[in-house]
C-alpha cells in the first residue's frame, strides 16, 4: 500500500511540473567576422571576446589548469584559426545562442573548447 502511494504521488509531481520546451536549430560554422543573427553592430568575435576578454581570436592564448600556475608548452598543433559552432535556441520564450569555442590541441593538452550560451536579443550578455 506505501509503495503504491509513493509511486502515485511520485508520478502526480512528474506530471504537475510545468514543462518549458526547448528548441533548436541546425547548427553553424561561422567566422569571426560574421554577423550574430543579421545584425550588424554585433559579430561572432564580438560574443568570444565575452568568454575570453583581451584576446584578438586568432592567437595563442596562455591556459591554465584551474587553481593552479600557468600550462608551459601549450603550443597548438596548428595555427588555424578558432573553430565555431553556434547553434540557435529558443529557451522560455528568448533567442539565445549556444557556441562552441574549439581552441584546437597542444602538445599536452587533448583539446581545449569551452560552451557558451548568450542572449542576443539586446546586447549580447553571458
Amino acid at each position: 500500500m506505501k509503495v503504491a502511494l509513493r509511486a502515485a504521488l511520485a508520478g502526480l509531481a512528474i506530471v504537475s511540473m510545468p514543462a518549458i520546451p526547448a528548441f533548436a536549430e541546425p547548427a553553424l560554422r561561422p567566422d569571426l567576422a560574421d554577423p550574430v543573427g543579421g545584425r550588424e553592430d554585433v559579430t561572432f568575435a564580438d560574443l568570444v571576446r565575452l568568454v575570453v576578454p583581451g584576446t584578438a581570436c586568432n592567437e595563442t592564448i596562455d591556459v591554465r589548469e584551474i587553481g593552479s600556475e600557468a600550462v608551459e608548452n601549450l603550443e597548438p598543433e596548428s595555427m588555424a584559426a578558432l573553430l565555431l559552432t553556434a547553434v540557435w535556441v529558443r529557451s522560455d520564450g528568448n533567442d539565445r545562442i549556444a557556441l562552441l569555442l574549439d581552441f584546437g590541441r597542444g602538445r599536452h593538452v587533448v583539446g581545449l573548447a569551452i560552451l557558451a550560451l548568450f542572449d542576443v536579443t539586446g546586447e549580447p550578455r553571458l
